[in-house]
């Protein structure tokens, strides 16, 4: 759960009212046929399971709070129906606030499941909004959607062309938080700025860093950036796999192929088993390589 502490400090530090943290509360995937019924329903069970576990009562001990919102709307293909629990944590003090945005974004996602693709694109932009990030990049991501342009494709090519996913496989294999500024854009877990390096949201990813007192808990958060880039590498790895057993037709195909073609052997083992970790049990395997820059 380290790394689902880590993931939440811009809100504890006050720089921003709600994270989107991925879900740390295992077993709530047996609730996800309530959200079609029932909504409310589905939310009621998961957050009193939730609320009898240690680890929401660290989150009350810290001022926090959270929701387990029952979506019905996948983010990965705007409009389609995918039912899933998804956790925002806040600020308690923000309650009120999150519930109307909330409210608003269940709106827009029946309209968009009506067949209203607008609408799928105003859930993304009120999400991006809701969390604190970055108007330039909420903008350029709902722009790619809109256009059928994918921009985990964009972010991954452009991490390639600009050295971000090499350099965070090395900083990696020597478990260093020696982080270069334009890391942290990548503040967040599957957030993707506008471009690698994006000053804004450089701003916000230093801001954090800059409120977090413990020198330990500074190191975790630069080094949780680190894996946020990995996170990054491991998209990239999986569209290595496919374009090696189906052929590099399209151009990003070919750059992902040359670009892992030119790691070492070694590298390209220690790649599989990042991206194998982070398929399995992304906060589990953030979580362990957390812990092991704490021995250094």
């Amino acid at each position: 759960m380290l790394a689902f502490y880590v993931e939440i400090l811009r809100v504890k530090e006050n720089v921003t009212d709600c994270a989107m943290p991925p879900n740390p509360f295992k077993g709530l995937e047996r609730y996800r046929g309530i959200i079609i019924e029932n909504a409310d329903a589905a939310r009621t069970v998961a957050e009193v399971e939730i609320k009898s576990r240690e680890e929401y009562r660290r989150l009350r001990d810290e001022g926090l709070d959270l929701i387990a919102y029952p979506s019905v709307m996948s983010r990965v293909i705007p409009a389609e129906p995918f039912p899933d629990f998804i956790i925002y944590v806040f600020r308690r003090d923000k309650r009120d606030r999150i519930e109307r945005v909330l409210r608003r974004i269940r709106r827009f996602e029946i309209r968009a499941l009506g067949g209203s693709f607008k609408h799928a694109l105003k859930v993304m932009r009120e999400e991006g909004k809701l969390l604190g990030y970055p108007e330039c990049c909420v903008n350029h991501f709902v722009s790619m959607k809109g256009e059928g342009s994918p921009p985990e494709t964009e972010v991954v090519r452009k991490c390639i062309e600009l050295g971000f996913l090499g350099k965070a496989l090395e900083l990696f294999k020597r478990k260093s938080d020696e982080i270069p500024e334009d890391f942290y854009s990548f503040f967040a877990s599957n957030f993707y700025p506008c471009e690698p390096g994006c000053r804004r949201a450089v701003e916000i990813g230093e801001r954090v860093e800059r409120r977090i007192v413990d020198e330990s808990m500074r190191k975790f958060y630069r080094f949780k950036i680190v894996l946020n880039v990995l996170n990054i590498l491991a998209s990239a790895y999986a569209t290595y796999e496919f374009v090696t057993a189906r052929g590099a037709r399209s151009e990003f195909g070919k750059i992902v192929l040359k670009f892992f073609k030119s790691l070492p052997r070694d590298d390209l083992k220690i790649v599989r088993g990042i991206a194998t970790g982070i398929l399995n049990d992304q906060l589990k395997f953030e979580s362990e390589a957390l812990l092991s820059i704490r021995t250094m």
